[in-house]
């Protein structure tokens, strides 16, 4: 998990494009099979802070701030996590916002966003629950996070990953998703919990299958992420 220097940007997301992030047409070969790739590839690349500029993060951060507080605080009741829905809603698709991931567009070759996800993990979220691993449905081919809080304690919200398992879905339709309970003979190996600092970013391939570990600790894992499609599209 050691973060990519930010210097290494250019080269780095350029030769992860040839080999993780190409369009979904070329994920399958005839017959089904899987694309060919380095065994040792996990999938997913974590950049050091220093892309994202820092005044920005506060503002987003800011906003969060605003959009919590118009709704009460954190969610602790189905009334209070709908009134959080509809007001981290009004600010998924400013602009302000998806300036995040500008820096990042031209290095992965990927059209600008129209809208993203706020990801928030409150203390005490799924403490206890079964933890499990997805791929997102949609029509998209990269998937980009950007850390708005330090995210560096194990179990503390922290995004999951099964490294390597995007190399067992290329012949398998995406856009649906994937889950355990639709594909039960998928094997995805080990899960790994990310952590990161405030203002890193993760690349992580479509196919990658993903989760969220429990959050027990005090702090709240504020993460943006964007689902992002090639400009070839």
């Amino acid at each position: 998990q050691n973060p990519v220097p930010v210097g290494s940007l250019s080269i780095m997301t350029s030769t992860f494009s040839r080999t993780c992030l190409k369009p979904r047409s070329r994920y399958s070969m005839p017959g089904g099979g899987a694309v060919a790739m380095e065994s040792n590839d996990p999938g997913f690349r974590i950049i050091a802070p220093g892309v994202v500029d820092t005044k920005l993060i506060t503002r987003v951060n800011g906003m969060i701030d605003s959009a919590l507080k118009s709704a009460g605080g954190p969610p602790t009741s189905r009334e209070g996590s709908k009134r959080w829905v509809e007001e981290k809603r009004r600010i998924e698709s400013n602009k302000e916002v998806l300036r995040l991931v500008e820096p990042l567009l031209d290095d992965l070759g990927v059209v600008a966003p129209k809208h993203c996800q706020i990801a928030l993990r409150f203390p005490g979220e799924r403490v206890g629950e079964q933890l499990d691993w997805h791929v997102d449905k949609g029509k998209f081919d990269v998937l980009v996070g950007v850390y708005l809080s330090d995210n560096v304690e194990s179990d503390s919200g922290n995004f999951m990953v099964w490294p390597g398992s995007h190399q067992v879905m290329g012949a398998l339709k995406l856009d649906k998703g994937i889950t355990p309970e639709s594909n039960p003979d998928v094997k995805v190996g080990i899960p790994t919990q990310i952590v990161a600092s405030n203002g890193s970013t993760i690349i992580v391939d479509r196919r990658l299958a993903h989760g969220t570990a429990a959050n027990s600790t005090e702090k709240t894992r504020r993460v943006v992420w964007f689902r992002l499609r090639h400009q070839s599209k």
